[in-house]
C-alpha cells in the first residue's frame, strides 16, 4: 500500500559550496536543529530554525525563510509559538544533504558541532558562515555604562569546539578574538568592530543597527 502523501520523500536542491550555503550553515550552527526519527512509531526528518519575534521577526521573514527556501528548494512551514518563529522543512533528503555538507542531526552540543572544513577553504565562505552564526547566536552590546561608545560582539556556546572554530575563523580573517572565557569568545577592539561591520556585516536588522551604534564616530551607544 502506498504511503500517505505527507510521508513521500520530498525532493530538494543539491547543495553545492557557495557563500549562501556557508551563511546557511552558520545559521544552522546557531539557531538550527536537525531531527530524524525513523522507526515503526514515527517517520520524521525535520530541519528547523528558531528565530525570536521580539527583535528579529524581520530577520526571519527577510533572510532566514527565503534562504532556507533557496537552499532546499522547498517552501518551509512557518510555525509561531509565543515569542519564537519556527521555520521548518520535513524532508529526509534535505537532512541527508545537510549531513553530507558537514552537519549532524541531534543535539549540537552532544555531537560537538563544528564549522565544516569546506568553509575554511575560502575567506568568503568564512565571512558568510560567521555572519550567519553571529546573526543568530551571537550578541552585540554596550561594553559598560561608563563607556557608552564602546561595544562588543560575543559568541557564547557550551560547545568548546565551536568556540575554537570561531576563534580560528576570526584570526584567519584578521580579527583579534579573546580566549574562551566562561564559554564566551569576545571581539572588543573598536577597529575590529569597524572591520566586522564593513567586511562581514549582518543580515539581521536588529544586530546590524546595534553594531552601527558602536562604530559611528559620534555614537552615544544608546539604544
Amino acid at each position: 500500500m502506498a504511503l500517505p502523501p505527507q510521508n513521500r520523500p520530498r525532493e530538494c536542491e543539491k547543495i553545492t559550496p557557495s557563500v549562501e550555503a556557508a551563511e546557511f550553515i552558520g545559521i544552522m550552527l546557531g539557531d538550527g536543529n536537525i531531527f530524524s526519527c525513523d522507526n515503526e512509531k514515527a517517520n520524521v526528518h525535520q530541519v528547523r530554525i528558531a528565530t525570536g519575534r521580539k527583535n528579529e521577526e524581520s530577520y526571519a521573514h527577510e533572510t532566514v525563510i527565503p534562504l532556507l527556501r533557496r537552499i532546499s528548494g522547498i517552501a518551509p512551514r512557518i510555525i509561531t509559538k509565543g515569542n519564537v518563529i519556527y521555520s521548518c522543512i520535513n524532508s529526509r533528503k534535505f537532512v541527508e544533504e545537510l549531513e553530507n555538507f558537514g552537519l549532524r542531526k541531534g543535539d549540537k552540543i552532544r555531537n560537538k558541532a563544528r564549522i565544516p572544513d569546506w568553509i575554511f577553504q575560502k575567506d568568503d565562505y568564512l565571512r558568510a558562515c560567521i555572519r550567519g552564526l553571529i546573526d543568530t547566536d551571537g550578541s552585540v552590546y554596550r561594553l559598560s555604562d561608563q563607556d557608552p561608545h564602546l561595544g562588543r560582539i560575543s559568541l557564547k556556546n557550551f560547545n568548546p569546539l565551536l568556540l575554537e572554530d570561531f576563534q580560528k575563523a576570526m584570526l584567519r580573517l584578521g580579527f583579534h578574538p579573546s580566549k574562551i572565557i566562561h564559554k564566551n569568545v569576545f571581539v572588543t577592539r573598536k577597529a575590529d568592530l569597524v572591520k566586522y561591520y564593513k567586511e562581514i556585516g549582518s543580515n539581521n536588522p536588529y544586530k546590524r543597527a546595534r553594531l552601527a551604534l558602536f562604530i559611528a564616530p559620534s555614537s552615544s551607544g544608546q539604544g
